[in-house]
């Protein structure tokens, strides 16, 4: 009996602290089967409005039909807080980098890039020279006709 609860209380905290299986979280399911990028930003910082200026210019255009382009915007708690562009934003707690991929960021703007299953593909860390491993990772994941 012991040895089972101490199996289950193993299987629990590893359960919890596996935070980069995605396929469980709610905001992820909602995805619909399509590949997604979501961008992690704040509108008081600079780096992040040329990401979302570059996202609506150059990646929201070409992809929006095949796959889910959004910016959840940290700082919209109050949902007031908005990028001036047409790429949708959310504010979703669900959906922050550590819960999609483990690790910890405090960068900002950062992405995550999700198949359309829901599992983890790629990411970056407050990074904002990524258009380019942005852009091959979608036509990786959306094979053209």
């Amino acid at each position: 009996m012991k040895k089972t609860l101490l199996f289950l209380s193993f299987a629990l905290l590893f359960s919890a602290c596996s935070s980069h299986d995605t396929s469980n979280n709610p905001s992820v399911q909602a995805l619909n089967g399509k590949p997604a990028l979501i961008v992690l930003a704040a509108t008081f910082c600079p780096h992040c409005q040329d990401e979302a200026d570059f996202l609506e210019t150059e990646i929201y255009p070409l992809y929006k039909e095949d796959a889910h382009i959004l910016i959840n915007v940290l700082d919209n708690a109050s949902g007031k807080q908005k990028f001036d562009v047409e790429v949708p934003q959310i504010f979703d707690r669900k959906l922050f980098y550590q819960e999609l991929t483990g690790e910890s960021c405090n960068l900002i703007p950062s992405w995550v890039l999700l198949k359309s299953n829901g599992d983890l593909y790629d990411y970056e860390c407050g990074n904002t020279k990524g258009a380019e491993k942005i852009i091959k990772g979608l036509e990786k994941l959306l094979p053209r006709i």
